[in-house]
């Protein structure tokens, strides 16, 4: 959640309510108190608790959702408006219109304001709807599609792990037993929950092992449609060897099943607590629930393309499998990343799920997505008007993705080495771009260098020379306290970015970066062994300076460069 009042700069700044207030007074001009702003920003700033409940309202008229606190007050200066913010993990959004006029107040506390419908007490019966209203209705919201792109070095990873992964992450202690259930199932193998049934029920023919209730939510979570032949398979790769009654010679550790002479299967007791005590912790686990407020509960995955990922890393494939018994190579079909994420999401409704994709333009989108890239649009989802779904080509099952599944990407515009985004996959998503902030800079100084100001030199002369896609982000400065981080930069991250973006043409990054971090030696004629005449040339050859060797270049020369870099001076 963001508030306004940026002029007043970081409030972290101030040390009590009137001294925003003075400062509100002469930003403004004006002879008015300004009480109740300096009251919001200093409320916004030390009175707001993690943990706290904040109840989102529209004018007069309405409340559009509420979340939980997350964090302390921060100053974002990477956005344009609204800086002042405090991350919130929102629970639910949406309409709800209220019965009276809603107070004015920017920030109004209602803890001790008791629920009582009548029109001169905030609580309301709008805001008790809200809160009661089912999560499922709420989370039938608008899908999110959406790519961070822009130069390298902008935080567009970093923005993603900083405030994105939050908004898909919650407390073990907000889950419900069920929900609990459902997660513990979802890391489970087949071999694992069929193990379970066996210890749960005794012995078992192969029907009643599938209705049990570990393996029915198995299969839902895996959309599988040979339950039976997975079950039959599993029991036989794991049944011990000295079981006469079960002639497969492939077989995987642990060897803890049994089939009797009755055609009953059971579970080794001894074997499994020896070969699978993890089994029991697990049983525990769900029967015994005890959620811990420690405990972090993720409903997101992360992943990165490149010129490798294929389809099959992405939706499902046929995935080899060595046998440790006899070394015997099988194949099976596996979901993806994806796949797996849509499953999670389907069996829960109430929450949002995300998949973020860094690099999604090193892949080959079109191969990478298949199908997919017309059922991921906003009105193709399941449930929507226009809801699509397709039969996959290996599990032969029927695929359609869950609305409340969402999609991030980020994308280097540097990156010459694959080709632009498929137009297909760029009509489905909305693009955010990320350009560099020297401003976060601003405050650093290094032996009277300052890096805002190198930072804006380097990237005016780089975008005259190439593109602004090509200039270089605050990111590779950020953490540079010391001459001698600074000097790693540059030797080690800046140089050989200007490489590839000049192709060796050093002439251009000596326009860039100056003379003094090059070594040019006058050519005006080469013999060479192939030619009976010389070979005319006239020029100069540019040798990089090995800047990380301080007797190369000491730090009275280094520090002469960097100033020559921002003056424009040979």
């Amino acid at each position: 959640m963001g508030l306004g009042w940026d002029d007043l700069g970081n409030l972290n700044d101030y040390t009590s309510k009137e001294d925003i207030a003075a400062r509100l007074q002469e930003l403004g001009d004006s002879d008015s108190s300004k009480a109740n702003d300096a009251t919001a920003n200093f409320d916004f700033k030390e009175s707001i608790n993690i943990g706290d409940v904040i109840i989102a309202k529209k004018g007069r008229s309405a409340y559009l959702g509420y979340g939980i606190v997350t964090s302390n007050y921060y100053y974002d200066e990477t956005v344009t408006l609204y800086k002042h913010k405090r991350k919130v993990n929102w629970i639910k959004n949406g309409h709800w219109e209220s019965e009276h006029s809603i107070v004015l107040k920017t920030l109004t506390d209602i803890t001790n304001i008791p629920y009582k419908p009548n029109p001169s007490i905030l609580a309301s019966k709008a805001i008790m709807d809200l809160i009661n209203a089912p999560i499922s209705n709420i989370m039938n919201q608008q899908s999110i599609n959406q790519i961070l792109y822009g130069p390298p070095g902008t935080g567009k990873t970093f923005k993603l792990k900083d405030e994105y992964f939050t908004r898909y992450t919650t407390k073990e202690t907000s889950i419900s037993s069920e929900q609990h259930f459902k997660n513990i199932v979802s890391e489970c193998s087949w071999w694992q929950v069929i193990a379970i049934a066996l210890i749960q029920s005794g012995k078992c023919k192969v029907s009643e092992i599938a209705n049990h209730s570990w393996v029915v939510q198995k299969a839902a979570q895996s959309n599988s449609n040979t339950v039976r032949p997975t079950i039959w398979g599993q029991l036989q790769s794991h049944t011990v060897d000295k079981c006469e009654y079960v002639n497969v010679k492939s077989k995987q550790q642990p060897f803890i099943f049994n089939k009797t002479e009755d055609s009953f299967w059971e579970i080794l007791e001894e074997e499994a607590k020896e070969n699978a005590p993890e089994l029991y912790e697990i049983i525990d686990s769900v029967e015994n629930f005890n959620p811990s407020s420690d405990k972090k509960i993720e409903r997101y995955v992360f992943t990165t393309f490149h010129q490798s990922y294929s389809y099959e890393d992405f939706i499902e494939g046929i995935k080899p499998i060595m046998q440790d018994t006899d070394g015997q190579l099988l194949y099976q079909i596996e979901d993806g990343v994806f796949k797996k994420l849509c499953l999670q999401a389907e069996l829960d409704p109430e929450n949002r799920y995300a998949i973020f994709i860094d690099e999604i333009n090193r892949g080959n989108v079109s191969s990478i997505f298949g199908e997919l890239i017309t059922l991921i649009e906003q009105d193709k989802r399941k449930g929507k008007v226009n809801e699509l779904s397709t039969i996959l080509p290996y599990s032969k099952s029927s695929f359609s993705v869950p609305q409340n599944v969402d999609i991030y990407g980020t994308m280097n515009t540097a990156d010459r080495s694959v080709e632009a985004l498929d137009t297909a996959l760029r009509r489905r998503f909305s693009f955010v771009e990320m350009l560099p902030n020297p401003d976060l800079l601003k405050d650093i100084n290094i032996e009277g260098i300052n890096l805002k100001t190198l930072l804006e030199t380097i990237n005016e002369r780089i975008e005259v020379l190439v593109d602004r896609d090509h200039t270089i982000g605050h990111a590779f400065f950020i953490n540079d306290n010391t001459l001698e981080q600074l000097r790693n930069t540059f030797a080690n991250k800046i140089i050989p970015l200007l490489q590839e973006y000049f192709y060796g043409n050093y002439s251009k990054m000596e326009m860039v970066i100056g003379s003094a971090f090059f070594e040019k030696k006058e050519v005006s004629k080469v013999k060479f062994a192939a030619k009976s005449e010389d070979f005319e040339a006239e020029g100069q050859v540019y040798h990089i300076k090995n800047i990380s060797d301080t007797s190369v270049m000491p730090d009275k020369d280094f520090t002469s460069a960097l100033n020559n870099l921002i003056s424009g001076e040979s």
